[in-house]
């Protein structure tokens, strides 16, 4: 029992670890200055940051799709239709 929690402990460890090595990398230079408590704000700053770009992101989405031509197609059909066009000439 004791050896079977010791290995848990050790993945653990390891696992601990590694996430901390990939936030460290996400933090960039200054990672070795954040602290924890500075970290977890750090991370919901960026989740905010995010969540807000997607409502933005989602707004104009919304709003391109009503903006319409004369011949009834919307900003953002001529924009998928660009698209489109930009990925068939990259393959």
């Amino acid at each position: 029992m004791n050896l079977l929690n010791q290995q848990k402990r050790k993945q653990r460890t390891k696992r601990l670890i590694e996430k901390g090595a990939a936030l460290e990398k996400l933090q960039g230079d200054q990672a070795a200055q954040i602290n924890a408590e500075a970290t977890r704000d750090w991370l919901n700053h960026k989740i905010a940051v995010n969540r807000q770009l997607v409502l933005d992101y989602q707004s104009l989405k919304n709003f391109a799709a009503h903006v319409t031509y004369d011949d009834g197609t919307s900003v953002l059909d001529h924009y998928h239709t660009y698209q489109a066009k930009q990925n068939s000439q990259q393959n």
